[in-house]
């Protein structure tokens, strides 16, 4: 199954983050959200730190080129 692009947006990391400071538990918001429960826990311990990207790293030019023959 192909997961819908949401799932790396920088708002998408943050709200799952939110609700893990929020009291849910990390393996109830990453089996909703779909996520790996260790990826949502060390987002949430970069956040901690203050360190959470909010903006990835632009793509080279031939990943670019590699994803438009792909897709």
């Amino acid at each position: 199954m192909k997961i819908p692009k949401s799932h790396g947006t920088s708002e998408f990391k943050e709200l799952a983050v939110t609700r893990v400071r929020a009291g849910h538990s990390a393996r109830a918001v990453a089996t909703e959200l779909r996520l790996i429960e260790q990826t949502l826990r060390n987002r949430g311990k970069v956040a901690a730190a203050g360190t959470l990207s909010t903006s990835s790293r632009s793509p080279e030019p031939a990943e670019s080129a590699l994803y438009a023959i792909r897709t």
